[in-house]
């Protein structure tokens, strides 16, 4: 194994530190761009409808707006590159799920089988047919004011 030292060395760690930095860089930009899209995500998911609700306008006007701010900020943070990057973030997170939804509406169709019926049997309540006072499990006499419940229907409480 041969040993590398003087100029060489310098050389090879000059290699080293750059490529580091570049790494160290992509990796910032790669968890700006993730943070953006996951802001952007919850700005269509949250605050679009709301904002679009209130202004009282369409919502696809609110997200062409939401377009045209990410697109212009790019564009003054980093020029071309950076509208790029805000073009692809309004694409990945407005462009794409309303793709998907229309896609999905015209592909899935999802229909209401019925009402299903309650797991749990319910409650059977007996009016008093003297004091109407009701009573879960009254027996032969009331509660309340001991009449005869012989005579008395019960009633559900799921009706």
């Amino acid at each position: 194994m041969e040993t590398v030292s003087g100029w060489r060395a310098f050389v090879l760690l000059l290699v080293a530190a750059v490529l580091g930095l570049i790494l160290v860089l992509t990796a910032i930009w790669v968890f700006a761009v993730l943070a953006l899209l996951g802001l952007c995500l919850w700005f269509d998911l949250v605050v679009v409808p709301r904002v679009a609700t209130r202004l009282g306008v369409d919502r696809r006007l609110v997200e062409a707006l939401l377009g045209v701010a990410l697109i212009g900020g790019g564009w003054w943070f980093a020029g071309v590159t950076g509208s790029v990057i805000g073009g692809l973030l309004w694409l990945a997170s407005v462009g794409v799920p309303r793709l998907s939804q229309s896609w999905l509406r015209s592909h899935v169709r999802m229909t209401v089988v019925g009402r299903p019926e309650p797991p749990v049997h319910m409650l059977e309540l007996v009016p008093c047919p003297v004091c109407g006072v009701a009573s879960a499990d009254a027996g032969e006499r009331c509660p309340a004011c001991g009449a005869a419940m012989s005579g008395a229907q019960p009633r559900s409480l799921a009706n």
